[in-house]
């Protein structure tokens, strides 16, 4: 059953406000995966990645992604904006918008790699007298629409494991993206991702595809997304 209501919309703005914070990270899920003789990539396996979450506005989120536990080696940085109720009353849920760093404010983060706790006064202070559009540059078509329905199909990896707890889910408004490597200049990659949030559990099954030939990129070769806890 879908939830439209303004009480849903509500409930899933609190909860994404309090929980869309703080540490995760997918070594557990690593460990089990290494017992089942699972590599990553190709072995089906996942690689060890932590995610930090940092509020530096009510509704903006910094986060950093990186590899086996050391914020030495971040892979990705984004910012994140949970668009208020009022801006998306026709939506069943809450909007986030994805957006890249300004190339000298990720620099300075990146110096402060391992002291996330400063991480709002650096990007508050960056460009400080003008607008956060000159800190961070919009992800077209790439917005998440988080709400308390699980889809059957693109959560089907939640399934009854949950039932007891309140989480929520997102999907993609368009379904998929087809942007430009932060990492590898010139190259595409088509996007396709699903996330379920609960109390101390984050899902992201995030996959990034050749969009010519359909290889993985990154992401799950199995198609079990990533469990951070």
């Amino acid at each position: 059953q879908v939830s439209t209501s303004e009480d849903s919309k509500e409930q899933v703005w609190k909860l994404l406000l309090q929980n869309f914070q703080g540490d995760f990270d997918n070594y557990s899920q690593v460990i089990e995966d290494r017992k089942r003789g699972m590599l990553p990539r190709e072995g089906g396996g996942h690689e060890n990645f932590h995610c930090t979450l940092i509020p530096v506005t009510e509704n903006g989120r910094l986060a950093a992604f990186y590899f086996d536990g050391n914020p030495q080696r971040i892979f990705r940085f984004r910012y994140y904006e949970l668009l208020p109720l009022t801006d998306a009353m026709d939506q069943d849920g809450v909007i986030m918008k994805l957006y890249t760093l300004q190339p000298e404010l990720e620099r300075l983060l990146r110096e402060q790699s391992e002291k996330p706790l400063d991480w709002p006064k650096i990007f508050s202070s960056f460009n400080d007298s003008a607008p956060l559009e000159s800190k961070i540059n919009y992800l077209p078509k790439c917005e998440i629409t988080w709400s308390l329905d699980l889809h059957p199909e693109e959560h089907a990896y939640v399934d009854g494991v949950h039932d007891d707890e309140t989480g929520l889910h997102a999907v993609m408004v368009h379904g998929e993206a087809t942007v430009d490597s932060t990492i590898i200049p010139g190259v595409r990659i088509r996007i396709i991702d699903q996330l379920s949030l609960y109390n101390d559990l984050f899902y992201i099954n995030d996959r990034g595809l050749d969009p010519e030939t359909g290889d993985f990129i990154y992401g799950n070769h199995r198609g079990v997304p990533y469990r951070l806890e």
